[in-house]
């Protein structure tokens, strides 16, 4: 199942943990899928030909928990379904398999702020946590200490988020 959010959306909470530096055999993700989002050199400025080398991880870009894709996956589907059911357009993610995530576009978002940051889902780690640039932690206004952010696929918060659900007064009542 999916739990929605008390604004509307759909989130994944995870721990932070930054990032600068990765293999590719590390995120799970094929050399060649790398080279498509940009990344054609490995830090020491030599092409990008194997799944050893060590990268610079672009600002925008994160890594999802193995837990964080499967959620995803039921999430995509519902926003597909979304899609067709209420809005008679076509299918925006069509995923069945966690490698279709890739190249997408997700919204990290600090439990007490209330604008998010884009990022870009580049690969997968088993680790139940968020890995980020430590620039893209800090944009969400963290210091990169563990904290549990919020993350989501970019299509549900534009689609679902509501105004309406908010308080109109900060407080317990």
């Amino acid at each position: 199942g999916l739990l929605v959010y008390k604004t509307g959306e759909i989130r994944y909470d995870a721990t932070d943990i930054p990032l600068t530096h990765f293999k590719p055999k590390e995120i799970a993700t094929p050399v060649s899928r790398l080279i498509e989002l940009g990344y054609e050199f490995d830090y020491k400025n030599n092409e990008l030909d194997n799944e050893n080398q060590i990268l610079e991880l672009q600002v925008q870009d994160v890594i999802l928990s193995d837990d964080c894709a499967k959620y995803f996956i039921k999430l995509a589907n519902f926003v597909d379904d979304e899609l067709a059911l209420f809005y008679n357009l076509d299918k925006f993610y069509s995923i069945t398999k966690r490698e279709d995530l890739i190249g997408h576009l997700v919204v990290g978002l600090a439990p007490h702020t209330s604008a998010g940051i884009i990022g870009r889902i580049i690969g997968f780690s088993p680790a139940r946590s968020i890995y980020a640039h430590p620039f893209w932690h800090a944009a969400k206004r963290r210091n990169c200490d563990g904290d549990e952010d919020g993350i989501m696929l970019l299509l549900d918060p534009l689609l679902n988020f509501s105004r309406y659900y908010l308080p109109n007064k900060i407080g317990g009542r």
